[in-house]
């Protein structure tokens, strides 16, 4: 804001700051008093008020641009230690799956290796092993009642008939052979079965160790 000089009625800068204090007229270099703010005309007194509304205006406007950039600068600061937030569990989730597989690895692996082929099959399927021998002995005790029948029909029927006992005889082989014949298969059957379910065993147990090898052979 301007106001004029009194001497020369040229336009000087008004500074309230220095109210009542004795300046030099820029033009001709004579003293003059810088007048308050009340001593002003009443146009200057609007004029000063309103320059001094919109430098308020402009200093609550830059204010507020300050408090919305700093506001936007915490916003963008407290997303960032969430995104740190978020990628520090995700790692440390991500280790901790990485340290179960390994340990799972690790005990599939030595699982794996420490049971020989011998080992697999050990033991395995006790009830149908014991089957198959069940009808082996079965197979044994017909063959020797089959045995027993057939002297004891020769003998008896040779004194009344001998034709009928050599039939009686050869009935009775039949019969036996027969019976005897079914329970070895049965038997075999059974042990045939187990040999084909160790055979899985043992397959499943080798390539367990082509997939799982040890430590010292990764490296």
């Amino acid at each position: 804001m301007k106001i004029p000089c009194p001497f020369c009625s040229e336009n000087i800068v008004y500074d309230p700051a220095i109210a009542g204090k004795t300046i030099d007229c820029p033009n001709r270099g004579r003293a003059l008093t810088m007048p308050a703010v009340g001593q002003l005309s009443q146009e200057y007194r609007e004029e000063y008020r309103a320059e001094q509304e919109k430098t308020r205006k402009k200093a609550e406007a830059q204010q507020k641009k300050l408090e919305e950039q700093r506001r936007r600068d915490e916003e963008r600061a407290e997303r960032e230690r969430q995104r740190w937030a978020e990628r520090e569990q995700a790692r440390q989730e991500q280790s901790q799956r990485d340290a179960e597989a390994a340990a799972w690895k690790s005990k599939v692996t030595q699982a794996a290796w420490e049971v020989s082929e011998d080992g697999v099959v050990e033991g395995s399927y006790p009830t149908l092993n014991a089957m198959a021998g069940f009808y082996r002995m079965l197979a044994v005790l017909v063959a020797m009642l089959g045995a027993l029948c057939i002297i004891l029909a020769l003998v008896v029927g040779m004194q009344q008939s001998p034709a009928l006992a050599v039939v009686a005889a050869a009935i009775t082989i039949a019969w036996v052979g027969f019976t005897i014949f079914l329970l070895l298969l049965a038997s075999e059957s059974i042990k045939l079965m187990v040999n084909a379910a160790n055979d899985m065993r043992v397959a499943k147990a080798l390539l367990k160790r082509i997939a799982y090898p040890p430590e010292n052979a990764v490296q």
